[in-house]
């Protein structure tokens, strides 16, 4: 019997049992005030759309007289848009003043985790909406915007082609044979500007530096990000967005669109090839279709997605589970992880970036994820970096690449402490040879995509094919990618 309990005691010692934390009053006054803040933006809002309609909470309701499609002075939605918008809000509103009055009759008893879970989804969901809302009063519906600026860009692209200039000849090409006249214009995502500038610089004769640029601002400090510059003569114009007087008329951007609007741009003609850190999404696709074109998106080069946490942060490694339950709300203090006893803050994009789509579907597996406590700011890939060093209890993602070659922590080039860093999964840390090998677990793949009815002889086909063979791979390892394994 003695022996029996010295080995249960020693079995039990040799475990791990991280107590699942109880939201605490403090927390529990913190939702208090947040669902009281809420209801005070509803209010605000619901006022906003009566100013727009030019009536008043005495005024009657009914806008029977007014010509539902008319669009007020100062607004961007029709009066009718603005009466749906108004019913929507006036119900939302009143959602969140039940929930604020069943916080605050909530008995001490029935303080629960779950109960606590289940009002703080309900509180950052209409949050989330009522944010929503505001942007449709300020913008106009999204759908519609986008439609919009796809309109706006087919215009543009028509009096482009009318008043389309010659480029010269520049000097002869290395490698890919294509010359200044035929070079593809190239769009894509924000992770991929280098490898565009130095597929344009080694293809075309230049040289090339890094540099920094200013995507953000945070509490008043900038945040920049690494940037590769071409060097094709004496810039007429400083920085970055130079005409060069060599090669006049010739421009080589370096502000990519970003994926989803690279994919756009695709569809739309505005670039003829775009290298992207996933595959199209649905609404992208369906865009697609509905201009008559197919798709043809291709790996190139591998990556990785990863997680990113405060120095300070007791944990290095995650497991796949793990992060999963942070992002459903399943875990709310790192001390549940055997880490400090401190809040977990789990950052998410915004929509249609890449991060956040390969975050749904690479990582959470389409598993539903929480409401966002808070959506990176900026919606810059550079937000992990202004964010978590003021954020103890902090994660959030990005790609690896981005880490390690272009993010705020890159341009320091280690000259300085990092303040954060990467977290392994199941104890693997991503590295070129894990990346390759598959042992991490998230890794992803970059991707060169074209229209399917762009001919095999075209610039963008043809640089395409030459990034798959052993110089264009070679050109993939020496931006920062980790290239396809040797065939």
């Amino acid at each position: 019997m003695r022996v029996t309990w010295v080995l249960t005691s020693l079995l039990l010692a040799s475990m791990t049992f991280a107590a699942e934390y109880q939201p605490s009053a403090e927390d529990w006054q913190q939702l208090q005030q947040r669902a009281e803040q809420q209801q005070k933006n509803y209010t605000d809002l619901n006022t906003k759309i009566l100013a727009t309609l030019g009536i008043t909470h005495k005024e009657t309701r009914v806008l029977l007289l007014l010509d539902a499609d008319a669009v007020p002075a100062g607004s961007q939605l029709s009066y009718g848009a603005l009466q749906d918008l108004l019913q929507h809000v006036e119900i939302a509103a009143a959602d969140m003043d039940g929930l604020f009055a069943r916080l605050k009759a909530l008995p001490e008893a029935h303080r629960t985790r779950v109960q606590y879970l289940e009002l703080l989804h309900k509180v950052k969901n209409l949050q989330r909406q009522c944010d929503q809302d505001w942007g449709r009063l300020s913008d106009g519906e999204s759908a519609e915007r986008e439609k919009k600026a796809i309109r706006t860009v087919e215009a543009q692209l028509k009096a482009a082609r009318e008043t389309q200039k010659v480029i010269p000849v520049a000097p002869l090409p290395r490698g890919l044979c294509l010359t200044w006249e035929d070079f593809p214009c190239i769009d894509g995502s924000t992770t991929a500007q280098p490898l565009s500038a130095m597929i344009a610089c080694r293809l075309l004769g230049l040289r090339a530096r890094w540099g920094a640029r200013t995507v953000a601002f945070f509490m008043g400090f900038p945040a920049s990000e690494r940037v590769l510059y071409p060097i094709s003569g004496a810039s007429t114009l400083p920085g970055p967005d130079a005409y060069y007087d060599r090669f006049p008329g010739l421009h080589l951007s370096l502000d990519l669109s970003g994926t989803h609007e690279a994919y756009q741009n695709l569809t739309l003609g505005v670039c003829s090839l775009i290298l992207v850190a996933r595959p199209p999404s649905a609404d992208e696709l369906a865009l697609a279709k509905e201009k008559g074109i197919e798709l043809d998106a291709r790996p190139i080069g591998y990556d990785a997605f990863i997680f990113l946490l405060n120095n300070k942060n007791l944990l290095n490694s995650l497991t796949v589970q793990q992060i999963q339950d942070i992002y459903q709300d399943n875990i709310l203090n790192w001390s549940e992880l055997d880490g400090s006893n401190e809040k977990v803050v789990a950052y998410q994009r915004g929509e249609d970036s890449g991060s956040q789509e390969t975050m749904e579907h690479l990582v959470m597996k389409d598993l539903p994820m929480a409401p966002a406590e808070h959506v990176m700011i900026e919606d810059s890939m550079s937000s992990p970096y202004m964010l978590l060093p003021y954020s103890s209890g902090g994660i959030g993602y990005t790609f690896y690449y981005y880490h390690t070659v272009q993010s705020p922590e890159a341009l320091k080039n280690g000259q300085q402490a990092p303040i954060v860093k990467i977290c392994a999964v199941n104890g693997v840390a991503p590295t070129p040879d894990t990346i390759r090998n598959r042992t991490y677990p998230f890794v992803t793949e970059v991707y060169a995509v074209v229209r399917k009815d762009q001919p095999a002889e075209s610039s963008a086909v043809r640089l395409r094919d030459w990034l798959l063979t052993p110089e264009g791979q070679a050109l993939v390892k020496e931006s920062g990618y980790v290239p396809l394994p040797v065939k």
